[in-house]
């Protein structure tokens, strides 16, 4: 399980979506909240498809679960609800 594979980065856009990918990792809600104020892509994903919302949700952080859901994140891949149900 490698949460944050990501793809070269070639614009800051795609900088900012890295950073979330790894602050969704740690549950960094405040980085997160910066992040996605600079445009931070939350339907962005890793090379493995994995989602900033699936990867915190994952690392068991429920208040980063609410501010990417909040933001209108993808939480149909995979979905949030999946990863709890299945230990996560």
């Amino acid at each position: 399980y490698k949460p944050c594979s990501l793809p070269k980065l070639t614009s800051p856009r795609e900088t900012a979506t890295a950073q979330l990918c790894i602050a969704a990792e740690y549950g960094q809600t405040a980085t997160i909240q910066a992040l996605l104020a600079v445009n931070a892509d939350p339907f962005s994903h890793t090379i493995g498809g994995l989602t900033p919302l699936f990867i915190t949700a994952h690392a068991g952080y429920p208040a980063t679960v609410a501010l990417l859901l909040s933001a209108k994140a993808d939480h149909l891949s995979p979905s949030p609800l999946w990863v709890i149900a299945n230990g996560g």
